[in-house]
């Protein structure tokens, strides 16, 4: 049946590549997880986080379709599809684990088939290439090719009830007035409940989704600093820039196979500890060498280095100046392959 299926997909899109393969095999996934007994496009729709191939994919084995309303095209170049029950807002979001390629060869040669400067030798390969790793994606497992995540946090999850941890600033009366609140006006409230310290969990594991741009990026690793170090130093500053560095190599800096060691101020020890979740043991990921005179960072992730060096005369900086500044300005980066 899925060969047949797989078949009339390859079909209706002209020919086998990983962007299908991703769509056809995100939408049997769904299909099989949400067991919902009719076709998807009757009791959910589809909101696609792309506007590539696997649109395709999805709408040949979910029937979830733009015509039929129900197929959303949300383009935040992810390969991910998220799967919203129509009645109650529930359901999930499948994205691809793996590259889409493994080089950037056949994406320069899909430039240049599009564009019509490609010759014909330049085509050939890229057909080939294109084949070779739609093929290769269809001999992984779903665990291998997907993540599935039930529960999220995007203002368009499935699940409409939010969670949002506040700091309280004053009480007056019956009025509360807190900062850092992640609600847009006219939310209801359905609960409030006091923080303890032994809520705290330091470094938990948790699901990574990568923020969708650069500046929610560094809206998010800014909180993260925020919300350990207490203070919006120059260090502090620094810390985030460095992280944003690392993380557009390494993805999730909490992950537990990256190891950092920090040499420098102890506000940047601190800020980094807060934005990794890094710890001494268990597993051993962090460590810290107080230094007044070299400050960098290294970060390891079992198959590559890289490490980052602030410049000469930058520590002593302003932080609104140091803000402004672009990365290239601040650091020197290193990067090798073990």
């Amino acid at each position: 049946m899925q060969d047949a299926l797989l078949e009339t997909t390859i079909k209706f899109h002209g020919h086998l590549c990983p962007g299908i393969v991703t769509g056809y095999r995100a939408g049997l996934l769904a299909v099989k997880r949400l067991n919902s007994g009719m076709p998807l496009g009757i009791q959910y729709v589809v909101v696609a986080e792309n506007d590539v191939c696997g649109l395709d994919g999805i709408q040949i084995v979910t029937g979830c379709t733009i015509g039929n309303d129900a197929l959303i095209i949300e383009n935040r170049g992810k390969q991910a599809f998220r799967f919203i029950n129509k009645k109650n807002g529930q359901g999930m979001r499948i994205s691809l684990k793996l590259p889409l390629w493994t080089s950037n060869e056949p994406i320069m040669l899909h430039e240049k088939v599009k564009i019509g400067t490609a010759t014909a030798q330049e085509k050939d390969e890229f057909f080939r290439l294109r084949h070779e790793r739609g093929a290769e994606l269809l001999n992984y497992n779903d665990d291998e090719l997907f993540d599935v995540t039930f529960g999220l946090r995007a203002f368009s999850r499935p699940n409409p009830i939010g969670l949002t941890v506040v700091k309280l600033e004053k009480v007056e009366g019956n009025m509360l007035t807190v900062s850092d609140l992640d609600f847009i006006d006219g939310t209801p409230i359905l609960d409030i409940k006091s923080y303890y310290e032994q809520d705290i969990i330091f470094s938990p594991t948790v699901p990574y989704i990568r923020p969708a741009d650069s500046k929610m990026l560094e809206q998010m690793i800014m909180k993260q600093a925020l919300n350990h170090h207490r203070e919006k130093c120059a260090q502090l500053v620094l810390a985030v820039k460095m992280a944003i560095l690392a993380e557009k190599e390494l993805g999730q800096l909490a992950a537990d196979n990256i190891k950092l060691t920090v040499k420098g101020s102890r506000c940047l020890g601190d800020t980094f500890q807060g934005i990794t979740q890094a710890k001494l043991a268990n597993p051993s990921r962090f460590f810290f060498i107080e230094s007044g005179n070299e400050e960098e960072t290294v970060w390891e992730d079992g198959s590559k280095v890289i490490k980052i060096t602030i410049k000469n005369g930058v520590a002593g900086m302003n932080t609104g100046y140091i803000e402004k500044l672009p990365a290239d300005m601040l650091f020197k980066v290193e990067m090798k392959n073990k």
